[in-house]
């Protein structure tokens, strides 16, 4: 049998065993997993990160686009585009007649229109190296080309 244990035992000790508070105090610094994702060091290196496979987008979507889907699209074949408009029926004025009379001539009006085409342009970066990993949400190429034209629509929408 053991004999009986006293706090005389662990004078100088603090707790601790032999080593002192600075040292355990780095140990478990050391076998922390912490929340870092950069300087993975110690117990945080073997730690496995875990990445959400959708990626949530909370800026512009499709949803948002109004304007640019209700406006009539044709393809165009100059920098400057010519149209015709009608601009009225004819002369206003009075159309009642009296009995037997011919009311007055009057012509439609048409004018001719240019419209100087607008562009809409954005450069997108992908590195090569972007290209040759496994990434998180698909081709990159891909899906910063579909980012592009909605940074394109955002403009247009507010324009």
């Amino acid at each position: 049998m053991y004999g009986q244990i006293s706090l005389r035992q662990y004078e100088g000790l603090n707790g601790f065993g032999t080593a002192p508070a600075t040292e355990v105090q780095e140990l478990h610094k050391a076998l922390e997993a912490g929340y870092q994702v950069t300087n993975q060091t110690g117990g945080s290196a073997l730690r496995v990160e875990s990445l959400e496979a959708s990626l949530k987008v909370v800026t512009w979507t499709n949803h948002h686009i109004k304007m640019w889907k209700k406006i009539p699209k044709s393809p165009a074949f100059s920098t400057v585009e010519e149209y015709n408009q009608l601009t009225s029926y004819g002369a206003t004025h009075f159309a009642f007649t009296q009995e037997g009379e011919l009311p007055p001539a009057t012509d439609t009006g048409y004018a001719r229109r240019t419209q100087l085409v607008k562009f809409l342009g954005t450069t997108r970066e992908v590195t090569h190296p972007a290209t040759l990993i496994h990434p998180a949400h698909g081709d990159v190429i891909a899906l910063e080309n579909q980012n592009g034209i909605l940074w394109l629509l955002e403009r247009v929408e507010n324009a």
